[in-house]
């Protein structure tokens, strides 16, 4: 059994829309997506974030985790503190919504499904990124 059986922690671009979010579901099979509860917790303080381009509205990310599609994960204290001297040591170019997915997935031992090459690129020269995919 590998880490797909359990699912991915979800990068922003699998949250844009219904369609990608629906798509990461298909590729999962039945594994679980997750999301850092600090970017739940901002996404419903402003109902509408933007990382990297990217806007992700809190109406449909709210839906699929009332219908526990996504599921809202506390990262810990240690791990988000590491996130935010990791946004520090790369200059601020890796957003901190960015890093805290890695660190929770990171955390969990599961893959961080992205979208685009955008999340892998910025963490590459970090971290030990690699595109599965």
């Amino acid at each position: 059994m590998g880490a797909w059986d359990f699912g991915a922690v979800c990068d922003v671009s699998v949250l844009v829309n219904r369609a990608s979010i629906e798509r990461a579901e298909l590729l999962l099979d039945g594994g679980g997506l997750y999301l850092p509860s600090a970017t739940y917790s901002w996404l419903a303080r402003d109902r509408l974030i933007g990382v990297r381009g990217k806007a992700i509205g809190y109406s449909l990310v709210s839906q699929f985790v009332r219908d526990r599609r996504l599921l809202v994960v506390y990262l810990p204290e240690l791990y988000d503190e590491l996130a935010r001297r990791l946004l520090f040591a790369v200059e601020r170019q890796v957003p901190l919504t960015d890093l805290r997915a890695a660190m929770l997935a990171a955390h969990l031992g599961l893959p961080l499904l992205a979208f685009d090459d955008e999340l892998t690129d910025e963490l590459g020269d970090h971290v030990n990124a690699r595109t599965v995919w």
